[in-house]
């Protein structure tokens, strides 16, 4: 069989102008993150539980500055790298916050698991959600949470 007269590679040649081009914009004009105000004032998060009594908060400004505070001590402040706030911010962005109303405990509540809360304050407004561990929410609002709370984990992995 010979390719080149197959209809899908010519109708694919004809369209490769048009598909570089849609590519090169999206690659090209698209801002960064430092270019494009912040979807929040601030975020809040907190993890708390487990057997040992983890109880962990952390503070995030929109400009990527944070302070971190903790049970067991090792309290600071720092700033996120550059991908840590983009993933932050993306991750915030992709919350579907009625998703968020409708938690599932599909196993039930967890003996000495993590509850975890995350407030997101746009200016005057806060939005707050509380959910334990073992706990899923409809579409892909588990996955932002996980990206969030993974913020909160490079934070405290970080040392000064």
């Amino acid at each position: 069989m010979n390719l080149s007269n197959s209809r899908c590679w010519t109708t694919l040649g004809r369209s490769m102008p048009l598909i570089l081009s849609y590519a090169f914009l999206l690659l090209a004009v698209r801002p960064g993150v430092a270019d494009e105000p912040a979807p929040f004032s601030r975020v809040e998060l907190h993890q708390s539980g487990g057997f040992i009594g983890i109880d962990v908060r952390c503070t995030i400004q929109a400009d990527g500055s944070y302070s971190l505070t903790s049970r067991r001590g090792g309290d600071r402040e720092g700033q996120l790298s550059d991908e840590q706030l983009t993933a932050l911010t993306e991750a915030v962005v992709g919350l579907d916050w009625d998703a968020l109303e409708n938690p599932r405990r599909p196993g039930g509540v967890i003996s000495d698991g993590f509850t975890y809360e995350l407030t997101l304050i746009v200016d005057d407004q806060q939005q707050h959600v509380r959910y334990g561990q073992g706990t899923t929410f409809e579409g892909d609002s588990m996955q932002m949470l996980r990206i969030i709370f993974r913020t909160l984990a490079t934070v405290q992995a970080q040392r000064n």
